[in-house]
């Protein structure tokens, strides 16, 4: 066997040691359709059609949909076989890292493959900046508790944002279109940091190990 044929076959195992499957994959990929379809018949969507080209935010419903794709991208940087990292002679950082570092380029392909079925008067940028700030703070949370508390937890600062009147409208970088930069500087911050943490000292849901996305 060639070292590159070896090296991938390695890959694939330690790919498969997280869980990630053909179907999950597809699954993934199926969550972000969801958010699409939402994008477009969702509460709000009948004001989309009056809305100039790219001047609109996402729909609610649309964005609390995000969780699930962000709970799949958790559930692939949880590895399945704790204790053959424990018992390991070299320190599991190394490879965490460079996983992490696949994963989050896997987690940015999702919307911007489905991106162009979104209604045409959303911006674009604050739909990818949106997903940030919610990838990112799931990541973060749940380099610290356990996943479920993550979720909740992602759940609950999302509906901060989506609650009229508990935050301020220039302080809403979710749907607020004129943050839309800010957004995305905020989101990149946080996928960057939950990913280094998540290399750096593995997820915090132990109880996450023992289950896998659809697969």
């Amino acid at each position: 066997m060639s070292s590159t044929a070896a090296a991938w076959h390695i890959a694939v195992a330690y790919a498969k040691a997280h869980g990630v499957t053909a179907r999950g994959v597809l699954a993934y990929l199926g969550a972000w359709v969801a958010v699409a379809v939402a994008s477009r018949f969702g509460v709000s969507a009948l004001g989309l059609e009056v809305a100039e080209p790219g001047s609109a935010p996402m729909d609610t419903i649309a964005v609390l949909l995000m969780l699930v794709p962000a709970a799949i991208v958790g559930r692939c940087l949880t590895g399945r076989l704790p204790t053959l990292e424990a018992t390991r002679s070299r320190s599991p950082q190394p490879a965490r890292l460079v996983w992490a570092a696949v994963v989050g380029l896997g987690a940015a392909l999702g919307p911007l493959l489905t991106s162009p079925l979104l209604h045409g008067a959303i911006d674009r940028m604050t739909f990818l900046a949106g997903w940030g700030v919610v990838l990112g703070l799931h990541l973060v949370l749940g380099a610290v508790l356990a996943g479920p508390f993550a979720m909740v937890g992602t759940f609950a600062v999302l509906a901060v944002f989506t609650t009229p009147s508990l935050l301020p409208w220039p302080a809403n970088i979710i749907y607020n279109v004129d943050l839309r930069q800010t957004s995305a500087t905020i989101g990149a911050v946080l996928v960057g940091t939950g990913l280094l943490l998540v290399g750096l000292r593995g997820r915090g849901g132990a109880s996450d190990i023992s289950q896998e996305w659809p697969g």
